[in-house]
C-alpha cells in the first residue's frame, strides 16, 4: 500500500515536477488549541504549475482514500495538512 509521500513523489516524477525540498512541521491553532502535522512541499515551478500539480494530486489522493480504512482517511483529512509552495527561477 503506498503512503502519502510515495504518492507525491510518484506524481512529481510522472509530471516532471521538481520537488526542491519537503519539511514536516507542527502548526498550532491557538483559537482551537489544536496542533496539526503539516507537510510543506517546495516545488521548483511557477504558481500555475504548482496548482496544476495539486489538482492532479487531489485525484490521486481521492483514489488512495478509497483503498484505506475509513478511520485512516479521517486521520489524514483531519490531522495532516499539505502546504505547497512554489520557487520560481531556482
Amino acid at each position: 500500500m503506498p503512503n502519502l509521500w510515495s504518492i507525491i513523489l510518484s506524481l512529481a516524477s510522472q509530471s516532471n515536477m521538481t520537488i526542491g525540498r519537503a519539511e514536516l512541521d507542527v502548526e498550532h491553532d491557538p483559537e482551537e488549541d489544536t496542533d496539526t502535522l503539516v507537510m510543506r512541499i517546495h516545488c521548483q515551478a511557477t504558481p500555475a504549475q504548482t496548482l496544476a500539480f495539486w489538482d492532479s494530486l487531489s485525484v490521486r489522493l481521492d483514489d488512495w482514500f478509497t483503498r484505506l480504512p475509513e478511520r485512516d482517511v479521517m486521520v489524514i483529512i483531519n490531522d495532516i495538512g499539505l502546504r505547497f509552495h512554489w520557487m520560481e527561477n531556482t
